[in-house]
């Protein structure tokens, strides 16, 4: 009878810790997915505000221009405007596609550590009810036929 019950509590020991075990793979995925859109959340606001900057210096070096030609009656100052708004059309441009780049890395990222759980869970020795009714099977007939 200590045979029946030590795989019974066995069973239910190797189930519980296959359990717990598959909690804190997922619990662990659960943290990282947090990090990762905290992440792409950083990207986007730091974006925005470098996209924000680059604005304001362009709409600074414009209204220098325009003061600086009217005091000079400098002619051309469109085609230097102009040329303020090209390298500042370029520079956000630049920087919406870093982010654009990094966005998409933490996504990838992200879905490599997906798997990552996923296979650790896979690899989670999970007990057999089959192999457990074995035990049982066999710790019976040891009852009913002692050697």
């Amino acid at each position: 009878m200590l045979s029946i019950a030590s795989a019974v509590t066995g069973f239910i020991g190797a189930n519980s810790a296959a359990n717990t075990a598959q909690k804190q793979i997922q619990d662990g995925y659960a943290i990282q997915a947090e990090g990762f859109n905290a992440q792409r959340e950083d990207i986007q606001d730091s974006a925005e505000t470098d996209i924000s900057d680059r604005v304001r210096e362009a709409q600074v070096e414009r209204g220098r221009l325009r003061v600086a030609s009217g005091e000079s009656g400098l002619s051309g100052s469109r085609r230097l405007a102009n040329d303020v708004q090209f390298r500042a059309g370029t520079d956000i441009s630049r920087i919406q596609k870093n982010a654009e780049k990094r966005t998409k890395q933490s996504k990838r990222s992200q879905a490599g550590a997906r798997h990552q759980a996923k296979t650790n869970a896979l690899q989670i020795k999970r007990p057999s009810l089959i192999g457990a009714g074995l035990q049982i099977g066999g710790a019976i007939d040891k009852y009913k036929n002692p050697v």
